[in-house]
């Protein structure tokens, strides 16, 4: 949607879809700051935002509209321009690294249990994990802490997505749950339309 600041025609962003993860995390974190949310939107910084002239305010303030909304966590079938493998439509990959396995439990170890603003700020964390060896064909954790910055450029939701699934799957194999125990919630999950994903996407207030 278009607005001019400044006398400059400029584009909001009207979605979570639009957001990468950096910008999520930023509504995320503010409270009820509009100077703050406008500037996620627009791009445009902060204090220059505050004092603008801004004509189309009307436009700019239906814009942010969605921040109200639950963000809808798409299933994990990508992220950015990486697509992940896939088994009969579903991402269900085994850890192929110790390292790998080792580097994400170090990370999800670090996480305050009830913070949610923590567990969603790890998630790029475990996807470049994750995401550096399906890169490069290879795990090396210095280079997967490098891709990190990477992955928080990238849409937000899809870091999200994965992010859930690696922290529900450490969880799962830390607390020693049967496989097939596993697959059963599962199903039941996806039977009732409900997800963990609901935590990770709470709308910011």
């Amino acid at each position: 949607m278009n607005f001019v600041i400044n006398g400059k025609k400029l584009k909001a962003k009207d979605s979570w879809e639009a957001l990468t993860f950096s910008e999520y995390m930023r509504i995320l974190k503010t409270k009820s700051d509009m100077v703050e949310i406008f500037s996620v939107v627009t791009g445009i910084d902060y204090e220059l935002l505050k004092n603008a002239d801004v004509k189309g305010f009307d436009k700019l303030l239906y814009c942010t509209r969605f921040v109200k909304t639950v963000p809808d966590i798409p299933l994990p079938v990508k992220v950015g321009k990486y697509k992940l493998p896939l088994t009969n439509g579903k991402f269900d990959v085994q850890f192929e690294s110790l390292a790998q396995f080792e580097d994400m439990r170090k990370v999800m170890a670090a996480i305050k249990p009830d913070s949610i603003e923590e567990l969603t700020a790890s998630y790029p964390e475990f996807v470049a994990i994750y995401l550096q060896k399906l890169r490069d064909g290879k795990y090396d954790g210095n280079k997967a802490t490098e891709m990190v910055e990477e992955v928080k450029q990238m849409p937000g939701l899809e870091v999200i997505s994965v992010g859930t699934f690696f922290l529900t799957k450490l969880t799962t194999l830390l607390i020693g749950t049967p496989p097939n125990c596993q697959n059963t919630k599962k199903s039941r999950t996806k039977s009732t339309g409900k997800s963990s994903r609901k935590s990770s996407g709470r709308t910011p207030r």
